[in-house]
């Protein structure tokens, strides 16, 4: 078993990884990957944007989880309908980002 302070030094390095979550890093290098011609503010937008929803899905589905109820079979999970919306998500945010009006 770990002691506590492993855990405490796996758990801060999880968080300092540019690839966590919450890093808003993360988000920008994939908003990049989908559209390269993005604008560094617009890259920084559609992260934050895809971060957002990215928490709100999760959200989404623990409350989906919860109303399930315990003795049921877990719905099986549509691949295809995943990535259809995931594609559909991305237009929306590269249609939001190049359609935003400029900050000042």
């Amino acid at each position: 078993m770990a002691s506590r302070s492993s855990d405490f030094y796996r758990t801060r390095a999880a968080l300092s990884s540019p690839n966590h979550p919450s890093r808003l890093e993360r988000w920008i290098r994939q908003a990049l990957e989908a559209d390269p011609a993005l604008t560094d503010e617009q890259a920084v937008r559609a992260g934050e944007l895809l971060r957002r929803e990215h928490y709100a899905s999760m959200a989404r589905l623990s409350a989906q989880v919860r109303r399930r109820p315990r003795e049921a079979d877990p719905a099986p999970v549509d691949e295809e309908a995943v990535r259809a919306a995931r594609l559909r998500l991305a237009a929306q945010v590269r249609t939001e980002v190049l359609t935003a009006p400029e900050r000042a």
